[in-house]
């Protein structure tokens, strides 16, 4: 009888311990990947990977020449999509590239390349772009608009949410395009390799992401 009570009286501590056990498992699997994995001493990337080859585009820079995905080929190129009207994200974005480029400067700064795409046709040209992108003191950033492909076009291909109204545009020269401001990391062989969805960018943690990658690609390439 005192076998069977204790056996009984052991069944619910079993399942409370499984119990907590599945529960401690969905708050680890909840919780950000990269947190755990620095927790635990392991590398890992910050931005989340993707690792497929990145949509090709054709547009034009504000010199009014063409760039291609190709013409990047052999660098890692940094890549986000906005407007110069923009009032949030995208002067963040460029200040955020500014960053990253000093990181770089003493170090791996031919490897790295910047790109931002205004999407907006109607108040964008040659100017407004090359004024914006200049202003960030970046030596290789290139400021791109729509060429033979359109720059709206490429950006849905990206998965950029952006929403407007033309008639809003038209009345209004200051008005707020919304869209997400992702900022897109694409390796030397045209692989879309991390996206960041960040609102609030570390760019450090950007800066180790790209320094892990040079520094598998040149384990690889020895």
């Amino acid at each position: 009888m005192s076998n069977l009570l204790r056996i009984d009286y052991m069944k619910p501590t079993v399942k409370s311990l499984i119990s907590c056990l599945l529960i401690l498992l969905v708050g680890l699997f909840s919780y950000k990947y990269s947190e755990i994995f620095q927790w635990l001493g392991l590398k890992t990337y910050y931005g989340k990977y993707i690792g497929h080859k990145a949509h090709a585009f054709n547009l034009k820079d504000y010199h009014r020449g063409r760039v291609s995905l190709e013409d990047f080929k052999g660098k890692y190129l940094l890549l986000t999509f906005g407007f110069t009207r923009c009032a949030g994200v995208c002067p963040l974005n460029l200040e955020n590239f500014r960053n990253i480029f000093k990181e770089f400067q003493d170090q791996s700064s031919s490897k790295l390349e910047f790109a931002f795409v205004s999407f907006d046709d109607l108040r964008d040209d040659a100017t407004s772009v090359k004024e914006f992108v200049q202003r960030s003191g970046i030596k290789n950033i290139y400021g791109l608009l729509s060429g033979p492909d359109k720059a709206l076009d490429i950006s849905h291909h990206y998965k950029n949410d952006i929403q407007y109204e033309v008639r809003k545009i038209q009345e209004d020269e200051t008005y707020q395009i919304n869209h997400n401001g992702f900022v897109y990391l694409i390796n030397p062989k045209g692989v879309l390799t991390l996206i960041y969805l960040q609102k609030n960018l570390n760019t450090q943690r950007v800066v180790e992401d790209i320094l892990l990658l040079i520094e598998k690609e040149e384990v690889l390439d020895g």
